[in-house]
């Protein structure tokens, strides 16, 4: 994903949740405690999609094929 596109996924992210998700200064970006806060729940979001889907595709959990 080009930059235009990341900045453009971040503005449009800050405007749903309604808050400053992070700064600028100069070259860099600082996350507010907003962006923190967000990130986390992210990290968290991200490790449970993973556990979930790891639990699906494990066999033992659905060792039966479907049929065409």
């Amino acid at each position: 994903m080009g930059q235009p596109s990341v900045s453009g996924q971040l503005k449009l992210l800050q405007t749903f949740v309604g808050e400053p998700l992070y700064e600028r200064k100069g070259n860099q970006i600082k996350l507010t405690a907003a962006g923190e806060g967000l990130l986390r729940y992210a990290d968290k979001m991200d490790s449970c999609y993973s556990k979930a889907l790891e639990y699906v595709r494990s066999s033992s959990v659905f060792p039966y094929q479907l049929r065409p």
